[in-house]
């Protein structure tokens, strides 16, 4: 549908995205891909393209897959990202413009520098007090901002915080002192648990209960049963039956796979359940219905008839390409250990042969309390919380003797090794990878010394990488380094590229002689400089954000330090522990953690494709050969010039100011057609969140430039890696290394964005680059070549699957055959585009009017003198450029087939209605949305719960908020091509009765109150208001929206319900589609 736009358009507002599939609002996504999960830094921005994943996420909220669909050019980031995404995002689901619960996905970009800061498992040191240096990078490109929870909610009755100790010295051979806060346990029978109070505002209470009982646990003809059996918790238990513990908790305003959710890991299986401070006694709730998922589930034969169809389902969805390549990666990295051949989803075999005895027989060996953790964070009292665990889980007792854990085994010793994936649809990658036993290292300063001079080397040769790769004639489109753990099997240093087509092997050699270069030479006094300054901002975003990081982040991390036996600190401690290493650190100490990084089992080359390289690995032995015996001259040292954009004019005139009292919102308007829109929020401590816009988005683009509709949202994101024209990314990169100042580009339908974060001190900074942007973008020819690159690599990628082709092409086919809404590449595409075509689509909407919108720690009056000081002082701006409306298409007699080259046995049915835009009816708009969400749960509870045909059936509406004659409602499923007939059938029924019966009241209430609940938290969330207020500057009904959602859905009645429902679905015919396989038989 809208891959590419979704990627880049993660914060873009509710209200201001409409054609494209809308988008769910990540929920702790600073828990989901943490610095503490990636051990090697990326020091600078634009060092190589971001990583882009796309996540399946159900109207509920729930994600039920994930792929990568635009390499890092990290492949081990790549492959670790995805698993970590499964395992730990959740999601506020999609809403169209008026705040209906919709099944969307979610495209994401993680930029490299943000995913590279990991040091060790847990975190570095084990201070994983939200990852250190995890929030801030200097000049990172992103294409997401960070959700904060701004704290307890207003009125609310205050609990005796404890406020962590000043930080102490700790010495080199001990560990650092545990974070105060949390309260650790463990019962009489083996059960442990660790407590913290915190308020919220968004999540009264997390609850983590981990059961290390995940696919390592289980044998040949079993692989699958610890998936299976975490999907039949949810279909009954002896207190609690089938379909009532979803029911239960929606009833208390929570969703599936937004607040609740449950993960199945190769070493564990993990439930989580977020309740929003309403819920009543959500403690005692959740630890009662915990206990019935360990101890009581039912496994029942006719739900697992059922179930099985929904797990084949589900692996259907997983099974493709990146699936295939990272199964082939772990298999060439760690052979003769089981990790590889333990893929969570299982084998066909192991699925099809379970039973209901053997899967009872599995669980009861394995789920018992000594292998349970439970984590409880938010507003609750320690004493009350200890004793409702005891209440719940004290008189359980493990049926038999507990199984052996699995041995994962240990790192076979070998040499320089050569490993070629080839697959249709698989990514472009080449890596060189040195593996090491996993580190057991007690959590000490001397370890955390280790890991912090680990990456600062990391960060000089990912700088060195980064200025290689903006040269022309560089083989590869991005490379770097990072050294992460793979489960607890090992540990692995990846130095990896993304090659430009046709030179994957002089990628290789390329960054093979950078990393000898690198161990050889010793490391420049201001290369040295230039990266340990890069940390220190981070240092004091951690400790500025302590007090408003989300609460289920927080359980998150404190369960992450106990897997990986690493002590949870505060993050005032991992601070002054790392500013105490940051001082004294010294090249020397750097170059030996730089030889440290290549000692393992290596090189081991990996390179995966679409179509089998040139000459294959004789050629590749060849170039890797070449490399090691190239003559090798010292790095040029590293060189710096001064900022060249502190001054853009003579200051702009404020020529109006206004103020929406109730929403806390001013909006600044200058004489050049410029504008501000500032929202202060205390609460955000040294925090401020800052959102460039421009132009029409997607609906501005110009009819004669089709064949470069996609430079415009290719992960790549060459406006930002063209850099500026007096400087490139790689030096402002360089002038910014102790600030903190990022930047970041998202497109929506009707706004270009330029998004960052920084903090008071920086607000100056922040805004000069950004207005450097708009002034004099670079548009290198580089950047183009590097993007281009980019989009030959995927083209084999984007109908690889159904799921796939059809988030290429929904949006598209729904739009009447218009690319504006959908501008992936084709072929001809990439063969016809011009480095020229870019600044072409751009330049008309940079000269127009800029709109600025700031959330955050901000004085009002020292907004307005910065923006004076910067797009206040720009030239007259133009008027906006013009923005094309879609067409909704007939109705076909037949669905229209579009055919891709996935699996025969997978396919995607669609069904879709036209409906107004938002605008032309708010409450009905909102009306809709709740309407949608009814069709999506009885399809969940008919072909899901029922038939077992598909994993995660979705319904979403789109709402134009720049043509009130455009929308639609959609329906789509994942199923195989013969059920597509039974889909259209079903959703003919569902649509027909809801049009002649009112709803019951409880169908509604379950419907609503996650939509509720939602609204109410979008309010206390920052990001929120980042995305919401764009556009509101030239369009004040974007104020009106936030204030009525939630009158609106409380008004929403049964009789609206089925007033819509015969208006807009029973008067039209769908227009229907089936995305499958080019052999799939027809329905």
């Amino acid at each position: 549908m809208v891959a590419p736009l979704l990627v880049l358009a993660v914060v873009a507002a509710p209200v201001a995205t409409s054609l494209a599939l809308p988008t769910p609002t990540p929920i702790a996504q600073s828990g989901w891909v943490t610095p503490g999960d990636f051990p090697q830094g990326l020091p600078v921005a634009s060092r190589g393209r971001p990583l882009r994943y796309m996540l399946d996420v159900d109207a509920t909220g729930a994600v039920i897959a994930c792929q990568i669909v635009g390499s890092s050019g990290v492949v081990a980031i790549d492959r670790a990202t995805c698993a970590l995404l499964q395992q730990r995002a959740h999601f506020v689901p999609a809403h169209d413009s008026g705040g209906k619960a919709v099944q969307s996905s979610f495209l994401g970009t993680i930029a490299p520098p943000v995913m590279a800061i990991a040091p060790a498992p847990g975190g570095i040191g084990g201070r994983s007090a939200q990852g250190l240096f995890g929030h801030a990078s200097p000049v990172r490109t992103t294409g997401r901002l960070l959700p904060l929870d701004l704290g307890p909610p207003p009125g609310s009755p205050g609990l005796a915080l404890i406020l962590p100790p000043p930080p102490v010295d700790v010495a080199e051979d001990a560990a650092p002192p545990a974070d105060p806060a949390v309260r650790y346990g463990q019962l009489p029978n083996g059960l442990h648990y660790a407590i913290m109070r915190r308020q919220s505002a968004v999540t009264g209470v997390a609850i983590r209960m981990q059961v290390a009982a995940g696919s390592l646990d289980e044998t040949d003809r079993q692989r699958g049963y610890a998936h299976l059996i975490e999907h039949m918790i949810f279909r009954g238990t002896a207190n609690v039956p089938d379909g009532q513990l979803t029911r239960r908790l929606e009833q208390m305003g929570m969703t599936l796979g937004r607040d609740t959710a449950a993960f199945t890991m190769p070493e564990s299986t993990l439930f989580v359940l977020d309740f929003p401070n309403s819920a009543a006694a959500p403690t005692h709730t959740g630890l009662t219905l915990l206990r019935e998922a360990v101890d009581r589930a039912t496994i029942a034969p006719d739900a697992l008839a059922s179930e099985r169809g929904v797990v084949l389902s589900e692996r259907r969805v997983r099974d493709d390409p990146e699936q295939r390549s990272q199964t082939a990666r772990l298999a060439f990295l760690l052979p003769g250990q089981p990790v590889p051949d333990r893929w969570a989803v299982g084998t066909l075999e192991g699925i099809n042969g379970a039973t209901a005895a053997s899967l009872r027989a599995f669980y009861e060996a394995h789920y018992r309390p000594e292998n349970v953790t439970l984590v409880v964070a938010g507003n609750i009292e320690y004493g009350q919380v200890e004793d409702e665990i005891r209440a719940a889980f004290g008189d359980w007792v493990g049926k038999g003797p507990a199984p052996a854990k699995a041995d994962q085994g240990h790192v076979r010793p070998r040499g320089e090794d050569f490993c070629i994936h080839v697959g249709p649809g698989a990514p472009d990658q080449a890596e060189a990878d040195w593996v090491a036993d996993y580190d057991r290292s007690p959590d000490t300063m001397a370890r955390t010394r280790r890991v912090i001079a680990t990456l600062v080397a990391g960060s000089v040769l990912n700088t060195r990488l980064t200025r290689l790769g903006e040269d022309m004639a560089a083989p590869f489109v991005s490379a770097s380094v990072q050294t992460h753990p793979l489960f607890h099997s090992a540990q692995v240093t990846s130095l990896q590229a993304e090659p430009k087509p046709g030179q994957t092997n002089a990628a290789i050699a390329a960054v093979l002689v950078e990393a000898r270069r690198l161990v050889r030479f010793d490391i420049g006094k201001q290369e040295f400089d230039t990266a340990v300054a890069g940390l220190r901002p981070r240092l004091t975003r951690m400790v500025d954000s302590a007090n408003i990081r989300d609460t289920g982040d927080i359980a998150n991390r404190i369960l992450a330090d106990i897997n990986s036996d690493t002590v949870f600190t505060s993050p005032a401690q991992a601070a002054a522990d790392a500013q105490k290493i940051l001082d004294t650190l010294t090249p020397a100490t750097v170059e030996v953690a730089a030889r440290r990084m290549f000692a393992g089992a290596g090189p081991l080359v990996y390179v995966s494709a679409d179509t089998a390289p040139e000459g294959g690995e004789a050629a590749l032995r060849a170039a890797v050969d070449a490399a090691d015996r190239q003559p090798l001259s010292a790095p040029p040292a590293l060189v710096t010039t001064a900022w060249p954009y502190t001054s853009f004019g003579a200051p702009g005139q404020v020529v109006d100011r206004q103020t929406i009292a109730d929403l806390g919102v001013t909006v600044i308007r200058f004489a050049n057609g410029t504008s501000m829109t500032v929202k202060p929020i205390p609460a955000m401590k040294d925090q401020i969140l800052v959102n460039l816009n421009f132009g029409r988005g997607l609906a501005g683009l110009p009819a004669a430039l089709e064949r470069s509709y996609w430079q415009v949202v290719s992960p790549a994101m060459p406006l930002i890696a063209g850099g500026l024209g007096k400087v490139g990314m790689a030096d402002i990169a360089t002038l910014f290394a102790e600030h903190r100042v990022t930047i970041g580009y998202l497109v929506s339908d009707s706004r270009f964005m330029l998004t960052g974060e920084t903090s008071i001190a920086d607000l100056g900074n922040q805004l000069q680059l950004m207005t450097a942007f708009v002034a004099d973008p670079g548009f290198r020819p580089s950047a183009f070549e590097k993007a281009r690159a980019v989009a030959q690599s995927q083209l084999g990628q984007l109908d690889a699957t159904a799921s796939v082709t059809m988030r290429r092409d929904l949006s598209v086919l729904l739009a009447g055959g218009d690319r504006r809404w959908m501008p992936v590449p084709t072929p001809g595409d990439v063969a016809n585009s011009r480095a020229d075509d870019l600044p072409a689509i751009l330049r008309p909407a940079l000269a127009g009017p800029i709109n600025v919108v700031l959330v955050g720690d901000i004085d009002v009056a020292r907004a307005i003198a910065l923006g004076q000081a910067t797009i206040g002082a720009l030239p007259p701006r133009t008027t906006r450029p013009d923005g094309a409306i879609a067409t909704f298409p007939a109705a076909t007699a037949d669905p229209v087939v579009v055919t891709d080259h996935g699996n025969a046995d997978d396919a995607v049915a669609v069904a879709a209605w036209p409906t107004p835009g938002f605008f032309a009816d708010k409450r009905d708009s909102r009306g809709l949305q709740v309407l949608a969400e009814i069709i999506r749960l009885r399809l969940q509870e008919g072909l899901r719960a029922h038939d077992g045909l598909t994993y995660s059936p979705g319904v979403h509406t789109a709402q134009s908020t720049i043509d009130d004659a455009y929308g639609f409602i959609a329906a789509d499923v994942e199923l195989t091509p013969d059920k597509a007939a039974l889909f259209f059938t079903t959703i003919g029924a569902i649509v027909a009765d809801l049009a002649a019966h009112p709803v019951m009241p409880d169908e509604l209430d379950r419907a609503r109150a996650p939509m509720i609940d939602d609204a109410q938290k979008r309010l206390r969330i920052t990001t929120y208001w980042a995305s919401e207020l764009v556009g509101a500057d030239a369009d004040p009904r974007i104020f009106d929206t936030i204030r009525t959602r939630l009158p609106d859905l409380y008004a929403i009645s049964p009789a609206d319900i089925q007033r819509l429902a015969q208006r807009y679905l029973v008067q039209a015919h769908p227009y229907r589609a089936i995305f499958r396989a080019a052999d799939a038989p027809r329905p």
